[in-house]
């Protein structure tokens, strides 16, 4: 696997770390798994945590782009995406990936985690 997902129960998201660049193949594990989180959330806004840290190359490679378009649905109920860690080629291509989604105007970037969960919280 190219990726960590869990449920961050510190700023209640759905928690992402990109470990190197998704495949089609993880696109397809990780994004049933976000769902059933983001159903379980009963009430309350819906956030993903990103966490680009472990600086990979590129968030989507070329068919895992090409499979998120399958999920477009499910991303509407997703209120805001903060990613962090990003260095200027992975920004790109996650601001990319987000507006192709419809998701651009809900994500947002930051430097560290703390900045990134007090945006979710809604304390930034």
């Amino acid at each position: 696997m190219n990726y960590e997902l869990r449920f961050d129960k510190e700023c209640s998201a759905v928690y992402l770390k990109v470990i190197t660049m998704l495949t089609d193949k993880d696109v397809h594990e990780m994004m049933p798994e976000a769902e059933k989180m983001f159903d379980n959330m009963l009430e309350g806004k819906k956030h993903v945590l990103v966490d680009t840290s472990p600086d990979p190359p590129g968030i989507l490679d070329k068919p895992a782009r090409k499979a998120f378009r399958k999920y477009v649905q499910m991303m509407k109920v997703i209120d805001k995406i903060a990613i962090y860690g990003a260095k200027p080629i992975v920004r790109m291509m996650a601001r990319a990936a987000a507006a192709a989604l419809g998701k651009l105007n809900a994500t947002k970037f930051f430097a560290g985690k703390e900045d990134a969960v007090r945006w979710l919280k809604g304390d930034a």
